[in-house]
């Protein structure tokens, strides 16, 4: 049987929309609160490392939100670790007139080019710097921007890229379109690219003319330096698939030569087989101190398209490291594609597709009391699981949800023996439709059953497991 949104109760109906909505706003404010902190750093008032710190907790926090604002918080940790910290005022020297007072050579600037009124002309392989500055023009939405135009041939993959300059912080944005009978008609956009606040997008012309570029700030009151760059752009080759077998150590390498990703990204991909109803952690894992800040990506070729099943960024251990919890639904092969976070990441890396036995140590008692009933559960950095004993009746079938708004839940179901626990084979679906924190399953045998709420990603937080006896 599919698995089904629940709960088949209308009285915690309520409960669930008010958790799912509190679960937005507060993803929301995760990102609101990492974008402050970051101001904070940049101005002087945060130390990194302090700055980081609550940068990281936050990150964590954020593991049961969705994509983007996981890669938001992601983009502004990868801002402030390489970010050089704000230097403090000098005090002014004390004059002496017997210690001469000696002025330190002015530092080098980037040339800057001089705004106008009206579009300027940029050259496919030319790279300029200009500034975004409260004199420049804003935009409808009162967002600074310049106008550039560029001269590009029917057919010529070009690749424009804005990206912020001289250490201004600016967070860029990226507008392509054409002037037609005196009106701006856009083709494409983009904001962020690559995990950074920079922006890239790559087009194909369609016809030679002249194509309009206008570089703006993300938000109105943003201003900043910027380098901008149109480039041909060459497809990487594809990557060649590696063959990795389950509980085998592989490793690897990402560098400049590496296949990349619309957005830059170098990556590797392998392949494995798995049988439905394993039990699977994948371990991404930077080696020989290389630093490199890993991305998975865990998904499927469907028609020589990778169809993504799910994606893991920080493991939530502290590390840059990455982990998926995978509980495959369907015999077959299955494709990882081991990557970098951003672009211009290199480094070497350890893989591993691990079997993880459904073994049952402590178990919490779940009494029924009801035909839908609740119980809290906490995960902790001593137990990445908890079991709760559930005495089923036979034929009946029942929905399990775990909710959490410290990180996604993963809901498994075992049905306890003499020599311990079997898992129940209760999804025949498709993987990339399974929701993983919510399983309905029959009875077929009257007995004790374990309900285990786990996590995605190594994580720490609480959460609710809800219970209710379907019709």
């Amino acid at each position: 049987m599919k698995t089904r949104l629940l709960v088949g109760v209308a009285a915690l109906l309520g409960t669930f929309g008010a958790v799912e909505q509190a679960y937005a706003e507060s993803c929301n404010d995760m990102v609101k609160r990492a974008r402050g902190i970051r101001t904070q750093f940049e101005g002087g008032a945060t130390p990194q490392q302090a700055a980081l710190s609550e940068l990281r907790t936050l990150r964590l926090q954020a593991n049961g939100c969705e994509a983007n604002p996981q890669n938001a918080i992601d983009g502004i940790i990868q801002r402030v670790t390489g970010a050089t910290p704000p230097a403090a005022t000098p005090t002014p020297p004390i004059a002496n007139p017997l210690t001469p007072v000696v002025t330190p050579p002015a530092i080098a600037q980037p040339p800057v080019v001089a705004r106008n009124a009206g579009p300027r002309r940029l050259t496919v392989g030319q790279s300029v710097t200009s500034t975004l500055s409260a004199e420049t023009a804003v935009d409808g939405e009162g967002v600074a921007f310049e106008r550039w135009t560029v001269r590009a041939q029917a057919g010529q993959a070009l690749q424009v890229s804005m990206a912020e300059s001289g250490g201004s912080g600016l967070d860029t944005y990226l507008i392509l379109g054409r002037m037609q009978g005196g009106e701006f008609v856009e083709i494409d956009r983009n904001d962020d690219s690559g995990g950074t606040f920079n922006s890239m997008l790559r087009f194909t012309p369609d016809a030679t003319g002249d194509y309009e570029i206008r570089a703006r700030s993300f938000g109105s009151g943003q201003l900043g330096a910027y380098d901008l760059v149109v480039s041909p752009y060459v497809a990487p080759a594809p990557a060649v698939s590696m063959p990795i077998a389950i509980d085998q150590l592989s490793n690897g390498s990402l560098t400049a030569e590496s296949p990349a990703d619309d957005n830059g990204v170098a990556y590797d991909v392998w392949t494995f087989q798995a049988q439905a109803g394993q039990r699977l952690q994948i371990a991404m894992n930077a080696r020989n101190d290389s630093n490199l800040d890993t991305y998975l990506l865990l998904g499927r070729m469907v028609d020589g398209e990778f169809q993504q099943i799910d994606s893991n960024d920080d493991r939530g251990d502290g590390t840059f490291n990455s982990l998926l919890r995978f509980y495959p639904a369907e015999d077959g092969e299955y494709t990882i594609r081991a990557r970098s976070f951003g672009q211009g990441q290199y480094g070497d890396y350890d893989l591993i597709v691990q079997s993880t036995p459904f073994i049952v140590g402590s178990l919490e008692q779940f009494a029924r009391n009801a035909n839908a009933w609740m119980r809290p559960g906490e995960l902790t950095a001593d137990a990445d699981h908890v079991d709760f004993e559930f005495q089923a009746a036979r034929g009946k079938t029942y929905s399990v949800r775990a909710i959490s708004t410290d990180f996604t839940p993963v809901v498994d179901v075992g049905l306890l023996g003499r020599d311990g626990a079997t898992e129940v084979d209760y999804y025949d679906g498709p993987t990339s439709e399974r929701e993983s924190g919510a399983v309905e399953f029959r009875a077929d045998n009257r007995g004790r059953y374990v309900l285990r709420v786990s996590a995605s990603a190594l994580a720490t937080g609480s959460f609710n497991l809800i219970v209710s006896e379907l019709p």
